[in-house]
């Protein structure tokens, strides 16, 4: 398929055609009217594509794409816009380390297509974290995985009027919360969920966006930078990845009672009691 993909993308006139048969049969007529190029290329792509099993034309002379053909485009068109995200801003994604991320979701980041990279720039260092705040902020649901903890996030995420909100915290960010605070929260959590589950990256997804930032190739949590896309495809990409997170999570509580049972044995500490979910209730985003 690599061999494919690449004599595909080796002319733009074998690309724009796939592409127009791909949305629809066409006649060659039709196919040179909706391509740039020329007509002697329109032409030749067609037949070194059809020479290659990828489209064939069919009694009433009309143009398709062949089983084959239509698994080219489709690779193709990742390709595009996997070119989109990377190429978006390229200087990001050389400098951050995405291979932390579950396989079958590396393998889709071209749903990201039209993202932008936010950064912080020494003038002003919370512009990144701001663009967190306001989603939160304006949200009806929003589902966070936290590597370290921010003063800022957790303000914005327990003061939101958003109808779920939900919360997954790495076992590290909760050891250190448990060495600041052997107390336990002292904030008022309401009907935030919460559980706890290893994860390298930060991310945010709310109804209306997606916001996450990977680590560097030294595995360090960068904080000035957020990759931001609001469209469907990205939206849904990042509920998909938070519930993979989510679905292998433990309760808080339950967490701490298994790996920290010392701190439960203080009269003066406890697991925070937080709301979970009910097993196999359906959340808002499956819906």
């Amino acid at each position: 398929m690599t061999g494919a993909v690449a004599f595909v993308l080796g002319s733009e006139a074998r690309r724009e055609v796939l592409a127009r048969l791909a949305d629809c049969d066409d006649s060659g007529r039709g196919i040179v009217a909706a391509c740039d190029a020329s007509e002697s290329a329109v032409y030749d792509a067609l037949g070194r594509l059809e020479d290659r099993g990828y489209v064939e034309e069919t009694s009433e002379g009309a143009w398709r794409l062949t089983g084959a053909g239509r698994l080219v485009a489709d690779t193709v068109e990742r390709c595009e816009r996997l070119d989109c995200v990377i190429g978006g801003d390229a200087e990001y994604w050389a400098a951050h380390d995405p291979t932390g991320l579950p396989a079958e979701f590396r393998r889709t980041i071209d749903r990201l297509e039209c993202c932008e990279v936010v950064r912080s720039p020494d003038t002003d260092p919370y512009r990144a974290a701001r663009r967190v705040e306001r989603a939160i902020e304006s949200a009806t649901t929003v589902a966070i995985v936290a590597p370290i903890y921010s003063d800022r996030h957790a303000e914005a995420l327990l003061e939101t009027d958003a109808e779920r909100r939900r919360l997954i915290m790495t076992p590290g960010m909760v050891d250190r919360l448990l060495e600041d605070e052997p107390a336990g929260p002292d904030t008022e959590l309401g009907d935030l969920q919460i559980r706890v589950q290893p994860a390298s990256i930060s991310m945010t997804v709310t109804d209306g966006s997606l916001l996450f930032s990977l680590p560097t190739p030294d595995g360090s949590f960068d904080a000035t930078s957020e990759v931001v896309a609001e469209g469907d495809a990205a939206i849904e990409w990042g509920r998909r990845l938070f519930e993979h997170y989510w679905e292998r999570g433990t309760p808080v509580g339950q967490w701490i009672a298994d790996e920290h049972p010392e701190a439960l044995a203080s009269e003066n500490v406890h697991a925070p009691d937080v709301p979970d979910e009910v097993a196999g209730e359906r959340s808002p985003e499956q819906e």
